[in-house]
């Protein structure tokens, strides 16, 4: 997919996207990741693949791109849900377990 989205995109172009880490095929899965994954496969959608971040670079570089941003669950949290959570401590935002956030360019 990302080697299509290159083909048809100028230099300079951006991807952002999410992705699953690495642990979440494994029992270190967070719980609401293992019922996300149940409830996927049981609508017809099993969820096939996860990555590193290493994987994820050697992935984006293939199809000639370069990340830029990599952000884990905590960063994300902290980076999007921060002034929120500050303000309404009765109703927590957080970012969602073994789902990392990815910006890349194209070169």
């Amino acid at each position: 997919m990302l080697k299509d989205i290159s083909k048809v995109s100028a230099s300079g172009s951006s991807v952002v996207c999410d992705y699953p880490d690495e642990f979440t095929f494994t029992d270190k899965a967070a719980e609401r990741t293992q019922k996300q994954l149940m409830m996927a496969e049981k609508a017809g959608e099993k969820m096939k693949a996860s990555y590193s971040k290493n994987e994820l670079e050697e992935v984006l570089f293939c199809a000639g791109f370069k990340l830029y941003e990599n952000l884990s669950p905590d960063e994300i949290t902290e980076k999007y849900f921060n002034e929120y959570n500050l303000k309404n401590q009765d109703s927590i935002i957080t970012a969602f377990d073994n789902v990392n956030y990815c910006y890349a360019v194209k070169e």
